[in-house]
């Protein structure tokens, strides 16, 4: 057998020759390229034609609340209505954006609070005073104490003023 001879090719089950595996690859790439383009073309297409989902108003994101349970042992209603009167007032919710968002952020009683609103008391002014006055935790009087102990008279005000602020 002379070395420069190329070896046999070997024969495939059926008993034809198959090509060299060098000459499949070559031939499958060149065959599946304008393939494969076509496919991601057509693909590209169809994605196009999908409507997309709209984007929430306010900067594409949706709004989200710290979640506020009153029965939990860390509940302070008053510092959440504040951190959410941030959010509201900066994404401007109101309506069924308000109540929708609440909905995911109050658990509890606080959530059974807004199922006795009124259709006009959906707003966050009157929704903060009804979850304060409903979970706030009551004055002691050492509180009370406390709060004429920090008590100041305004520079402009008058100590008639004063008082009636106190």
């Amino acid at each position: 057998m002379d070395v420069t001879e190329d070896p046999p090719v070997s024969l495939s089950e059926v008993g034809s020759g198959g090509p060299r595996s060098e000459e499949v690859i070559n031939n499958s790439a060149s065959a599946s390229t304008p393939n494969l383009l076509l496919n991601m073309e057509t693909l590209l297409t169809r994605m196009l034609t999908v409507p997309q989902p709209q984007a929430t108003p306010a900067s594409g994101i949706a709004t989200q609340l710290v979640k506020f349970d009153p029965d939990s042992a860390e509940a302070d209603v008053e510092g959440w209505c504040n951190v959410t009167e941030i959010i509201v007032n900066s994404r401007q919710l109101e309506g069924a954006e308000l109540l929708l968002v609440l909905t995911h952020a109050l658990r509890g009683r606080a959530a059974t609070c807004l199922t006795k609103l009124q259709l006009s008391q959906l707003t966050w002014p009157q929704i903060k005073e009804l979850l304060i006055a409903k979970f706030s935790k009551p004055m002691l009087p050492q509180d009370y104490f406390d709060e004429i102990l920090r008590f100041q008279i305004g520079i402009k005000e008058t100590a008639y003023e004063a008082a009636m602020r106190l």
